[in-house]
C-alpha cells in the first residue's frame, strides 16, 4: 500500500504535466493558420482532458481503498483506544544526561499543582 505522500506526489506530478500539455495544446490552437489545424489541436486537447479525467477516477478509486486499511479495522467506535492503552497515563521521559523528573525537587508554592490525591 502506498503512503499518502507518494500518492499526493504522483497526483501533483500528473497535474503539473497535464497543465503543461493543456497550455501547449491551447497555444497550438491559438497559433493555427487554418481552421483544420485548429480543429486538430482542439481534438488533442479534448483527448488530454479525457485522459486526465480517467486518471482522476483512478486516483479516487485508489483513495477509496484506504478506507479498508488495517488500522481502520483496529479502531473501535470510540476512537483510537484500541491502539493505545488508556490505562497508562502519559509520563515524562528524561533526555540523555537529564535527572529523572520524578526525583526533582518542587518549590513548595507549586506542590499543589503536582499533588496526586
Amino acid at each position: 500500500m502506498r503512503t499518502v505522500r507518494e500518492h499526493l506526489a504522483e497526483g501533483y506530478t500528473r497535474s503539473g504535466s497535464f497543465k503543461m500539455q493543456l497550455a501547449t495544446a491551447l497555444s497550438k490552437a491559438l497559433d493555427a493558420n487554418d481552421q483544420e489545424e485548429a480543429k486538430k489541436s482542439l481534438r488533442a486537447l479534448v483527448g488530454l482532458l479525457q485522459e486526465d479525467a480517467a486518471r482522476d477516477k483512478q486516483m479516487k478509486e485508489s483513495c477509496a481503498k484506504g478506507d479498508a486499511d488495517e488500522l481502520g479495522k483496529l479502531a473501535p467506535m470510540g476512537g483510537i483506544s484500541a491502539v493505545t492503552d488508556p490505562g497508562k497515563a502519559p509520563r515524562l521521559v528524561p533526555r540523555s544526561g537529564q535527572r529523572d523528573p520524578s526525583t526533582m525537587p518542587v518549590d513548595p508554592q507549586f506542590e499543589h499543582l503536582i499533588r496526586v490525591e
